[in-house]
């Protein structure tokens, strides 16, 4: 009965994946992305990614969450978004952890020895050194 009202009114229902089932779709020849509770195959964007394939590949079967990416994008790539979305997490696996990679992704890892202060005294720190070895103090 459920059914037939949300078919009456336009309402899709889709299928529900597992977490599982959607980190099987990993490689450049099936992408899969999770946005939410919602589940997007993008494969046929993968290389036509403005930032690269590396962009979409490194979330691929939902290792991360993609909420934020889809909020990024403008009206126009999120429609594009919409068009690809395959189905929904089943409901029991939406707030379940997502799966991380054992070793971290290449794109993040700092090259900066100490933190940076955001306090400004870093700037403070470097701006004060370059003007005493500019006056010879």
């Amino acid at each position: 009965m459920l059914s037939a009202i949300k078919s009456a009114l336009g309402i899709k229902e889709w299928p529900e994946f597992t977490r599982a089932e959607v980190a099987a779709h990993n490689t450049e020849d099936s992408v899969w992305l999770v946005a939410g509770d919602r589940v997007f195959d993008v494969t046929r964007f993968v290389h036509l990614h403005p930032a690269g394939p590396v962009a979409i590949l490194k979330r691929a079967g939902g290792c991360e969450d993609c909420s934020m990416d889809y909020k990024f994008h403008s009206k126009g790539a999120r429609q594009q978004w919409k068009q690809c979305q395959v189905g929904v997490l089943k409901a029991s696996e939406v707030d379940a952890p997502i799966p991380r990679n054992a070793a971290p992704d290449p794109a993040m890892i700092t090259k900066h020895q100490a933190p940076i202060n955001y306090d400004g005294s870093f700037y403070a720190e470097k701006t004060a050194a370059a003007a005493a070895a500019a006056t010879g103090c």
